[in-house]
C-alpha cells in the first residue's frame, strides 16, 4: 500500500495520530492526496464522515484547501450538509467557504441538505445567506426537493423565508405540488393548499396535473384532498387528452380507479385523443388486476381505439398474455350469453 492510500485510510477511520506521525516524516503534497476515482480528497471523507478535529487539523496542520474539489466539482461542504454532519457545516462556514457553491449538474449544499430530514442543517445554512431559490440542471430548487424529501417543517421554513417558492416551476414546468403529490407526501400537500391559493388544475409541459401524479401513484387520500379543495378536476385532461383515470389504469391503481369512478364520477369508458380507453391502458401495461376490475367495474371491451384496437388486440400486440386470456374469457362469456 502506497502512503497516499495509507492516508486516504487514516482519515476514513478518523486516525488523527497515524496522520500527524505521516505528515511528520511526509513531503507530500496534501492537495494531490485523493481517490482516483471520485477526486475525492481527505477533506472531503472527513466532511463525509463527520470526523470534525480530523477536519480541523488537515486545514489548519496540512494546510489543505477547504474549497478543494472533486470530480464533480463537490466540496467539503457539499458534503457535510449531504450527510448531515452539522459540526463540520458550522466549522466551514466559520473558516469562510462560499455558502451557495455549485458542484456538477449545479447543486449546491443546500440543495443536498433538503433531501434528507436534518432541518437544523438547511436553517443554518439559509441564516448564513444560502439561497432557496437556486435551480439546477433540471430547474429543481431547495424547496422542490424539500417537498420531494415530505419535511413539512422544512417546507415551512422555507416558505417563512420566500413566499414566492411556491410559484416555482422546473424546466419541464413541475410544481412543489407536483413532487409532493407523486411522492405522497400528505403533509405537505397540505401545507401547500391550505391558505395558499394555488392555482386550480396547473399542468407542466405534458399536461400533468398534481391529481394526475397522485392517481397514478395510488395516493388516494391526496387525490381526495386535491379535488375536495377544488385545486383539481377530474376533467381536466393531459396533452394526449387523457383523463386521471386512464393516467390509473395505466399505472394499474385499483384504488385509484375506484376514487375517480365512486367520487369523481369519471366514466370508465372515457376516450382519450387517440381513443384509448382506460381499458386499452390497463392492458397495454400488463396490469392483470386492474383489466379484470376495469371490466367488472363495465369496461366495454369492445370499444376501438382511432388504430381500430380492441383491449384485447393491444394486449396482444404488446404480448400481455394473462391479460389476454381475462379479455379472450370475456369475449367467450359474452359470445355465450349472446348465443
Amino acid at each position: 500500500m502506497d502512503e497516499k492510500q495509507q492516508i486516504l485510510r487514516a482519515v476514513s477511520r478518523g486516525d488523527i495520530e497515524a496522520l500527524r506521525k505521516m505528515n511528520d516524516n511526509s513531503g507530500l503534497d496534501w492537495s494531490k492526496c485523493v481517490y482516483d476515482k471520485t477526486g475525492d480528497s481527505a477533506l472531503h471523507v472527513a466532511a463525509r464522515t463527520g470526523h470534525l478535529l480530523l477536519m480541523r487539523y488537515l486545514h489548519e496542520d496540512c494546510g489543505m484547501n477547504l474549497e478543494q474539489t472533486n470530480l464533480d466539482g463537490k466540496r467539503p461542504l457539499h458534503d457535510a450538509a449531504q450527510f448531515c454532519n452539522f459540526k463540520c457545516v458550522e466549522y466551514l462556514i466559520g473558516q469562510g467557504v462560499e455558502i451557495d457553491p455549485s458542484k456538477r449538474a449545479d447543486w449546491t449544499p443546500l440543495m443536498l441538505a433538503c433531501t434528507k430530514q436534518d432541518d437544523v442543517i438547511v436553517k443554518f445554512l439559509i441564516d448564513h445567506g444560502a439561497s432557496p431559490v437556486l435551480r439546477n440542471k433540471d430547474g429543481w430548487n431547495s424547496f422542490h426537493l424539500a417537498c420531494r424529501e415530505g419535511n413539512a417543517s422544512i417546507v415551512s421554513y422555507l416558505l417563512s423565508k420566500d413566499l414566492t417558492l411556491l410559484q416555482s416551476k422546473s424546466k419541464n414546468g413541475r410544481t412543489p405540488l407536483h413532487t409532493a403529490a407523486l411522492h405522497g407526501n400528505l403533509d405537505v400537500v397540505n401545507l401547500l393548499i391550505d391558505g395558499l391559493n394555488y392555482p386550480e388544475d396547473v399542468k407542466d409541459t405534458c399536461g400533468t396535473t398534481p391529481l394526475m401524479d397522485a392517481v397514478r401513484s395510488g395516493h388516494v387520500e391526496i387525490a381526495r384532498r386535491l379535488v375536495d379543495s377544488k385545486v383539481c378536476s377530474c376533467e381536466c385532461s393531459d396533452g394526449m387528452g387523457r383523463l386521471s383515470i386512464h393516467l390509473a389504469a395505466q399505472a394499474g391503481s385499483i384504488q385509484s380507479i375506484d376514487f375517480l369512478i365512486d367520487e369523481c364520477g369519471t366514466d370508465v369508458n372515457s376516450p382519450a385523443n387517440d381513443l384509448s380507453r382506460p381499458l386499452h391502458l390497463a392492458s397495454r401495461e400488463g396490469h392483470t388486476n386492474a383489466v379484470q376490475h376495469l371490466l367488472e367495474r363495465g369496461a366495454d371491451d369492445s370499444l376501438k381505439d382511432s388504430h381500430g384496437r380492441t383491449a384485447l388486440m393491444v394486449a396482444n400486440s404488446y404480448n400481455r398474455i394473462s391479460c389476454a386470456e381475462i379479455l379472450e374469457r370475456k369475449l367467450v362469456e359474452l359470445q355465450f350469453v349472446t348465443d
